[in-house]
């Protein structure tokens, strides 16, 4: 990250708090601190083979982690990386408010794009189920949704075949 950005990050961090502590123990992080953090936690090995997330929530059990650290930093892994399902809520939108549905007020529009959506996803889920016979054997399900969407989960599941 640049400059710029660690200094956003650090301030972001330090106003979530008020009283410095988060920031301690963010800088405690970058830095590495076995001291801080529990020291069998910090082994590369066991970072490595550990997700942020789980990683933060063995953390909780640290005492110099101050209350709510931890709350803060699952909520921030919980956000979006990517713009992309705020996009197809967006064209959904577009889809069902037209010039002859301009006066669709903001609950139905919403509650008819809720509908959409759930209708879209069950039938990207069915078409998951359909395997090819050429990759039966392999379990792989190459539906458009899966090639496109790999890490949807349903590209390898052993439990589709049929």
């Amino acid at each position: 990250m640049k400059a710029e950005q660690v200094e956003k990050a650090y301030t972001f961090i330090d106003s979530k708090s008020g009283d410095g502590k988060y920031l301690e123990v963010a800088m405690a992080f970058v830095a590495q601190d076995e001291t801080f953090f529990m020291a069998p936690t910090m082994r590369p090995s066991v970072m490595e083979r550990t997700s942020p997330l789980n990683w933060w929530k063995a953390q909780s059990r640290c005492e110099k982690i101050p209350n709510g650290f931890v709350d803060l930093v699952v909520r921030l892994f919980r956000c979006p990386a990517s713009s992309a399902s705020i996009e197809r809520m967006f064209s959904t939108f577009g889809h069902l408010q037209t010039k002859s549905r301009n006066r669709l007020k903001q609950e139905k529009l919403s509650k008819l794009t809720f509908c959409y959506r759930m209708l879209r996803s069950e039938e990207q889920n069915e078409e998951c189920t359909a395997l090819e016979e050429d990759d039966e054997e392999q379990n792989i399900c190459v539906c458009s949704h899966c090639v496109d969407n790999p890490s949807s989960g349903s590209a390898t599941d052993s439990g589709s075949a049929t």
